[in-house]
């Protein structure tokens, strides 16, 4: 397939004065590991408010690696640890909660397959405990990046190279049992693929691909529907851009890219609406270089953007930078101290605070233990950005808490002035409640919830205008 090239506007921004809102503080920070070097791959929160980390071990600093499941409590506590291995090295990427609490592992395997690396996938127990384990690919290299989960299928993204020397996307599509029931290979595609995630009808797909002409490389993004057949490709040529990290859907439907030093925006046909570089510059004129790892959408439409940052001095250290949904800085802060730190992966938390993980050590690029921070909330509140701008998008936001008892309270968002209702409803679909009903203007809203007059159970708050409509699911604890 030939790749289109579509590239509208492209912006090359230098940050000086960090944005004008404050900077989150560390809350705490843990380390994890022994005598291992032991790596982070992949982080998430779990249902229980705690944290799952996936990674790869390998003891004592020498033989092979293999994955690495640490388990915490909602205070960076460990819990427990489990190692999956086999007799060659097992490196994993990514990791997704099942809804029974039990874990699914994603990532390659020397030790298993056909031959060289092969896809290798560990379904898990709520306690560590491996139930089943899977292996995908050929006899060329086939090293799995991506994964995400819905209620009917695994969906693994990944890199192939056969041993006639043909490069692709490997696709692979599993039932909850860990067989087969749907692969592809998108041939030709780039050197890279970091990013799958799902969307209405499909799936979007995001990595890096090189250009041998001008020795550069390239972001490129697709869609494809539920049997990964290709709806569209396109790459995005502007300089050395580095390879894409990061892939999220924004309220807009289009997409938002993320790699390197930049930030790439484009609508729903994935053509390019714009692109922003960031670096600090200090006053003597020399840069702080930041190198993005993930993209996190915020509620406003905004984006927090974790990653590593290299100071003047040679050191690296853990890097967030927050935007407005036009890709300006309101604030970037580093996190640092004396030792080499690698950020990995980062997550929001429901009260807008961040958790980054990743690897900590003496030698750059040699994890020796797994380092994890947790920040406080982002200073920029809903009510700042509504006094200083209109939203992006429409949107209703998840309610925080959830599940809840007593009050809980919900936010959305709205980019130009209409008529909006917010209902809440029951399982069976009857209204319980109505909080908007009329002509609102153009802003962002919280309305607080109250529990008193409703029953326990699952409920759906729904947001309606004239051409848009979101629910978000709300649980209520008595």
């Amino acid at each position: 397939m030939k790749a289109i090239t579509s590239l509208l506007a492209v912006l090359a921004v230098v940050v000086g004065i960090r944005g004008a809102w404050a900077q989150p503080e560390i809350e705490w920070e843990r380390t994890y590991g022994g005598a291992a070097y032991d790596r982070c791959a992949s982080l998430i929160q779990t249902q229980d408010g705690g944290y799952a980390i996936a990674g790869s071990t390998n003891i004592a600093g020498v033989g092979n690696e293999d994955f690495l499941l640490l388990r915490l409590n909602s205070d960076g506590d460990s819990l427990w640890s489990r190692t999956y291995r086999g007799a060659e090295s097992d490196e994993c990427q990514a990791i997704v909660q099942k809804e029974d609490g039990g874990f699914i592992l994603a990532g390659s395997t020397l030790s298993f397959g056909a031959g060289g690396w092969d896809f290798w996938v560990v379904e898990t127990n709520a306690d560590g405990d491996s139930l089943w384990s899977q292996t995908y690919g050929g006899e060329g290299y086939d090293g799995c990046r991506a994964i995400t989960i819905n209620d009917w299928c695994v969906t693994l993204a990944g890199s192939t190279l056969t041993l006639e020397g043909v490069s692709g996307i490997l696709l692979v599509q599993l039932n909850h049992a860990g067989n087969t029931i749907g692969s592809r290979v998108l041939e030709g595609w780039g050197s890279d693929i970091s990013s799958i995630i799902q969307t209405a009808g499909g799936f979007a797909l995001a990595g890096a691909t090189g250009d041998p002409e001008s020795d550069g490389t390239f972001f490129w993004l697709c869609r494809t529907n539920w049997s990964f057949d290709v709806q569209w490709m396109r790459t995005y040529h502007q300089g050395k851009f580095g390879s894409c990290t990061g892939l999220v859907q924004t309220n807009d439907g289009g997409f938002a890219m993320v790699g390197y030093n930049l930030l790439l925006k484009t609508n729903v046909a994935g053509d390019s609406l714009w692109s922003q570089r960031y670096a600090e510059r200090y006053e003597d004129g020399t840069y702080w270089y930041t190198d993005f790892i993930s993209i996190i959408p915020l509620i406003d439409g905004g984006f927090a953007l974790p990653g590593i940052s290299r100071d003047i001095a040679g050191n690296w250290n853990y890097w967030v930078t927050r935007t407005d949904c036009h890709g300006t800085v309101l604030w970037s802060t580093s996190f640092r101290n004396d030792v080499f730190n690698e950020c990995t992966t980062a997550i929001q938390l429901p009260d807008g605070s961040f958790v980054l993980g990743g690897n900590t050590g003496t030698e750059m690029f040699r994890p020796q233990d797994v380092y994890l921070v947790k920040t406080t909330p982002d200073p920029v509140s809903v009510r700042d950005l509504f006094s200083s701008r209109v939203p992006c998008a429409f949107l209703l936001s998840s309610a925080y808490p959830n599940p809840f008892n007593a009050t809980t309270r919900i936010t959305y968002s709205l980019p130009r002035s209409e008529y909006v209702t917010l209902r809440l409803y029951n399982l069976s679909g009857r209204e319980v409640a109505r909080f908007v009903d009329g002509d609102t203007p153009a802003g962002i809203y919280s309305v607080e919830i109250n529990a008193i007059n409703l029953p326990s159970g699952l409920h759906f708050s729904k947001l309606v205008s004239s051409g848009e409509a979101s629910t978000v699911k709300l649980m209520l604890v008595k």
